[in-house]
């Protein structure tokens, strides 16, 4: 349970993000999981 990849972006773009993400994640040796946190800026 280790990340390798961490995304800060807006809302906007979190579509995008997602995709993006779960095309690379093929390329990894390894099974992926993606798991999407929504932080509140201070």
């Amino acid at each position: 349970n280790q990340k390798i990849f961490t995304v800060f972006s807006n809302p906007a773009g979190l579509e995008k993000i997602k995709d993006a993400l779960r095309h690379g994640g093929h390329k990894l040796p390894s099974p992926t999981h993606l798991v999407v946190e929504m932080k509140q800026e201070s």
